[in-house]
């Protein structure tokens, strides 16, 4: 043979793996890729987060899908949890993982919401929804982005949401012209809340005004093992303000 060179040659012909000029060559593209700004992808603040309703909607088909439309012998257990989170108590649900927590939490959403007829096992009548409460159902609240998105929507969709500094008439026309589409979570989100920080005040202020008003915040949040440190010094602050509601395995 005569002249032969691996790095000539796409392929190494013993391995089958790249040659070193090959390798090289990718190197080189990956740095010069490296320095292009990533362009990040933008939070869905324009997308209504489910309402109770949908969110019930949603869990029934699962649950026609799984066969699993009875709860058996968790009454107990749910009639506390519910009596717990009406009186304003923080709850944890702990236990193996599979045993049913994130089902009792399910269950707790939809009777205090509404959306589901169940019987006080003690008295034999149906559960009435917590109407004097504000229930918001977290499906993720493991990172701190995620967990204010999802408290922000919610209270925007609600029209509950407060922005420090703002009257009580300009929180009228705010909403007033967010039903006409002249503004949106995504535009609030741009001009006041431009922080974390700024989110996590404007989230408290909003469940202060919650609790004035006579509708106190139950959060209702599964996994909370998952939930990073940022998020969770969040929970403790809004803890003052709400009551938790939670779950997470031994």
């Amino acid at each position: 043979m005569s002249g032969f060179d691996p790095d000539d040659d796409p392929l190494d012909g013993r391995s089958g793996r790249p040659s070193r000029r090959q390798v090289a060559r990718r190197q080189a593209d990956d740095d010069e890729a490296d320095d292009t700004p990533a362009k990040k992808k933008p939070l869905a603040l324009d997308v209504l987060p489910p309402s109770p309703a949908e969110v019930a909607d949603h869990l029934e088909t699962v649950r026609d899908l799984r066969g699993d439309r009875i709860l058996v012998g968790r009454d107990v257990p749910l009639t506390k949890l519910i009596e717990l989170a009406r009186q304003g108590r923080h709850v944890l649900l702990t236990g193996k993982t599979g045993v049913g927590k994130s089902r009792l939490l399910i269950e707790a959403f939809e009777v205090l919401t509404g959306h589901r007829r169940r019987l006080n096992p003690a008295t034999g009548t149906a559960y009435a929804p917590a109407a004097h409460r504000e229930i918001i159902y977290l499906w993720n609240s493991a990172g701190l982005t995620d967990l204010l998105t999802e408290i922000l929507l919610h209270l925007w969709h609600r029209q509950r949401l407060r922005i420090p500094g703002l009257s009580d008439d300009a929180h009228v026309e705010m909403y007033a012209a967010a039903a006409v589409g002249e503004t949106s979570l995504k535009m609030i989100c741009r001009f006041h809340l431009t922080s974390s920080p700024m989110k996590r005040e404007a989230i408290l202020l909003s469940l202060r005004h919650l609790s004035t008003d006579g509708r106190p915040a139950v959060l209702i949040l599964d996994r909370l093992d998952r939930t990073s440190s940022a998020a969770a010094a969040v929970l403790m602050a809004l803890s003052d303000h709400a009551t938790l509601v939670g779950a997470a395995p031994e």
